[in-house]
């Protein structure tokens, strides 16, 4: 009819379908190996990650006490933030309302209490 388009679907030449093929296995592979490699090499530097990084208010205790953490760390965090969350006060404004108004004292009130925490608080 009139105004109308029609595609031809055409068949694709084998050889171009065997080439492609071969291409996509030999690409998965590779991806698959240096995956591999990736995750070996996360995995290594997970179990050597022992600094301080981060608000110590969301810091796991293994991470503030300097110890090797991994993803354990991460979920304590999201639970901070949960808490937070379904309280609807931030931990900070917990922590900070019985410390004076001066800096020094409200650090050194953050770090108490992520010590505690730490200890098993």
């Amino acid at each position: 009819s009139e105004g109308t388009a029609t595609t031809e679907h055409r068949p694709r030449p084998k050889a171009l379908v065997q080439a492609r093929n071969s291409a996509d296995t030999s690409l998965t592979g590779a991806m698959r190996s240096m995956a591999t490699e990736d995750a070996q090499f996360m995995a290594g530097q997970l179990l050597n990650l022992t600094s301080r990084t981060g608000s110590f208010l969301y810091m796991g205790p293994e991470v503030f006490r300097g110890e090797p953490y991994n993803t354990k760390a991460d979920v304590f965090s999201f639970a901070v933030c949960m808490y937070e969350m379904l309280h609807m006060r931030s931990l900070l404004v917990t922590v900070l309302a019985s410390a004076n108004p001066d800096p020094d004292s409200r650090q050194r009130a953050i770090v108490e209490y992520a010590s505690s925490v730490a200890a098993g608080y």
